[in-house]
């Protein structure tokens, strides 16, 4: 039921259970779109992969059926958690600037991660760009859209940093 205003209605706000259900239903359904149209491979190799070619260069998903689950909770948490950082101006910025900051910091120390490195410095710089306009007193917010993104984000590129095989 919408909410009466003065002159207008407003619609009624979702409430947080509803909207982690929505965030796991998405990650899921991106999770199961990029593992069913390769059943060949996934049956074929020990651990199928996608390679996604970009104007940055090439770079290698893996899709590990026993890693989904983690890796949805990883992409739900990682989003949500920006998203609450939003509340206060400067906040969700200047943390994924940060963030994006140590992530260039890790990937730029390998040859192998440069598109990584290069995602995470231009992340880097769209964070503390908009950083200048969210700084208190803030004159600009980033809003539901751009702290989910901005999350999305840096799950993306830290799930993408090398991983040890011990």
């Amino acid at each position: 039921m919408p909410i009466q205003s003065r002159n207008r209605t407003l619609a009624r706000p979702r409430s947080r259970a509803r909207s982690l259900v929505a965030s796991v239903a998405t990650a899921s359904v991106l999770f199961v779109a990029l593992f069913l149209p390769y059943p060949q491979s996934c049956a074929a190799e020990q651990n199928p992969q996608v390679r996604v070619t970009t104007s940055m260069g090439e770079f290698v998903i893996e899709l590990l059926p026993d890693r989904a689950p983690l890796t949805v909770a990883w992409f739900v948490f990682m989003a949500n958690s920006v998203n609450l950082l939003d509340n206060m101006d400067g906040s969700a910025a200047g943390v994924s600037a940060i963030a994006a900051g140590f992530v260039y910091a890790i990937a730029a120390g390998s040859p192998a991660d440069a598109g990584a490195a290069a995602q995470a410095a231009v992340l880097a710089g769209a964070a503390l760009g908009f950083l200048v306009h969210n700084f208190p007193p803030a004159s600009m917010f980033m809003g539901d859209a751009g702290s989910l993104v901005l999350g999305f984000a840096l799950a993306g590129l830290s799930a993408r940093l090398p991983q040890s095989e011990s």
